[in-house]
């Protein structure tokens, strides 16, 4: 697929026109860092603990299948 020069130039360029000098994004892209990594680490810890409350269930179950087999 190829992409001509001017979509190229349009994807590179988030600040149009001669604000590109003027303009301090810093902050706000750290900002923005910031939260989302934020919400990166949340979801990842979220899943790990439903991961583990799911293993736990399937061993709580098993467990209980095994000592009534062996009654």
């Amino acid at each position: 697929m190829m992409i001509t020069e001017g979509k190229k130039q349009k994807r590179m360029l988030p600040i149009s026109g001669d604000t590109a000098g003027t303009k301090d994004i810093h902050c706000l892209v750290a900002s923005h860092l910031k939260i989302n990594l934020a919400k990166r680490n949340w979801k990842k810890a979220y899943n790990a603990t439903t991961v583990i409350r799911q293993l736990q269930m399937l061993r709580l179950s098993s467990q209980a299948a095994s000592t009534s087999t062996n009654d």
